[in-house]
């Protein structure tokens, strides 16, 4: 599609990101201004050096959070140190909580129903999306994006309820059945991202479409997580967040041979997925959490979520677990396998960063490797899940609240690995292991901490049976794990 003159006239970019919330910079299911900042891409682009011809990347802004920031929720919403009386303070704030939700949706439909803003920034460098599935990027256009809006604003604005937020996609949508409360978040991301300014003339333009007009020097790509990921570590759906990655590595061909025979960009890095074991999400029941991995491949007996949607005993055995790292490891394979011949069929330069390997060595909590040491300091972080250790430190720290979305530690060191895949000549900036631009890391909140604690399953009470039920902790668990909120 023809994009429109403004567009393709911009300044190119050093660096473009398409993709998910990875690369769209949430941490502990938020975004704002201040997480962008600290995406990955925008590490990269500060490491990149200057090139005649092209602008510095720009890290995406935001007026407001999308939706809702947990992490300010949770510390004005708790103060027991107890875990609970903290889920309970929690439970005690959902009403409000709900009622700024709504609040924060409504005043982001009426920004899109502004005029153009011609003092505004017309287009982003950082177009990834959390929650994004392939459709997302290479499939819906902005029309078919402002016809979700259209259908999501109506609804937000006759419920004050988020949670009740529901209704069934529009007419020609690439996707069935109904919308909930966390596609509205991806809409919502992704009608900001993609045109800030309410410009005009972007009707047919998918996000690789923009990515085409603006023709940067260098794109960063992570797909995939959204196809089953979230459905392996929290919902107990292995096997079908398997069938759902696999199906994944199906489509990806075809969308990969999109990208290759994109105009004008010197490297394209793609990133491959973790394992299921290595998130921090995964991890032996509560009490056994910082026992060292036993057994053969260094696997646990026993994985929950540490998130876990529900109190009765569910999760895998490490059998179970091995076979989900095995099928991951196939899926990454062909992954790669697709994008390098696609590649190397237009001549051009790929890159990878092998989120599982990356990750590997430092897997300390199956003791395959050490932890991350922050330079000259005595702090260290691992991927159990965050939560408190002893008095003076975490455990944890390389995810942030949710377990699953990297801390801006995290984010460095992936952001790092992406440069080292880059030219000498493009980024010759070492990206520094630091913990000192997240608040969260150097200063805790105890309550916090203690409603993740509280959320985290014992193990069974007995042979197979379920714990004791607790309806204080299912009230939480629906605000966290409604269907809809992830996908």
């Amino acid at each position: 599609m023809a994009a429109p003159a403004w567009l393709s006239s911009m300044p190119r970019p050093a660096l473009m990101a398409i993709g998910d919330s990875f690369l769209n910079g949430m941490r502990s299911y938020t975004i704002q201004t201040a997480l962008a900042a600290a995406s990955i891409p925008a590490r990269v682009g500060d490491a990149l050096d200057d090139m005649p011809g092209f602008a510095r990347f720009a890290p995406s802004t935001y007026p407001r959070p999308v939706l809702i920031d947990v992490e300010a929720t949770l510390r004005a919403s708790t103060h027991s140190i107890f875990p609970p009386i903290a889920l309970g303070e929690l439970y005690g704030h959902l009403d409000e909580i709900k009622a700024a939700v709504a609040v924060n949706a409504r005043d982001w439909f009426h920004d899109f129903e502004k005029p153009q803003d011609s003092s505004a920034r017309p287009a982003f460098d950082n177009l990834a999306i959390a929650g994004a599935r392939i459709e997302d990027v290479f499939n819906i256009t902005h029309r078919q994006l402002d016809a979700r809006i259209t259908a999501m604003s109506a609804v937000a604005r006759q419920s004050t309820d988020p949670l009740a937020w529901s209704g069934p996609w529009p007419s020609g949508d690439p996707y069935a059945g109904s919308w909930g409360m966390g596609d509205m978040h991806i809409a919502i991301n992704s009608r900001h991202l993609r045109n800030p300014a309410n410009r005009n003339g972007l009707d047919d333009l998918t996000v690789v479409d923009m990515v085409a007009a603006r023709r940067p020097r260098a794109l960063i790509v992570n797909l995939g997580p959204n196809h089953g990921i979230v459905d392996v570590v929290m919902r107990y759906a292995g096997n079908a967040g398997m069938t759902g990655l696999e199906a994944f590595a199906d489509a990806w061909p075809a969308c990969v041979r999109e990208l290759a025979r994109l105009p004008s960009i010197d490297i394209t890095v793609v990133l491959l997925m973790p394992l299921p074991s290595q998130v921090p999400c995964m991890a032996p029941p509560r009490g056994d959490i910082h026992d060292p991995a036993p057994g053969p491949g260094n696997k646990f007996p026993f994985y929950v979520s540490a998130m876990s949607p529900i109190y009765v005993n569910q999760g895998y055995s490490s059998a179970e677990m091995a076979q989900l790292d095995a099928r991951m490891q196939e899926v990454n394979r062909r992954v790669r396998e697709a994008t390098q011949q696609a590649f190397d069929a237009r001549g051009r330069a790929v890159a990878f960063v092998n989120l599982a390997e990356s990750l590997g060595q430092y897997d300390y909590k199956h003791r395959k490797g050490p932890k991350l040491q922050v330079p000259g300091t005595q702090r260290s972080y691992d991927n159990y899940p965050l939560g408190p250790f002893a008095t003076d430190r975490l455990a944890g720290g390389f995810c942030g609240l949710d377990h699953i979305h990297p801390s801006a530690l995290g984010y460095r060191y992936v952001a790092e690995a992406v440069r080292l895949e880059l030219p000498m000549t493009m980024a010759s900036r070492p990206i520094p292991l630091l913990d000192n631009d997240d608040d969260f890391l150097t200063h805790p909140h105890r309550p916090t901490l203690a409603v993740l604690s509280a959320l985290h399953p014992f193990p069974a009470t007995g042979a197979g049976m379920p714990g004791p039920p607790d309806p204080t902790r299912r009230q939480a668990d629906l605000l966290l794990h409604r269907p809809g909120w992830l996908r």
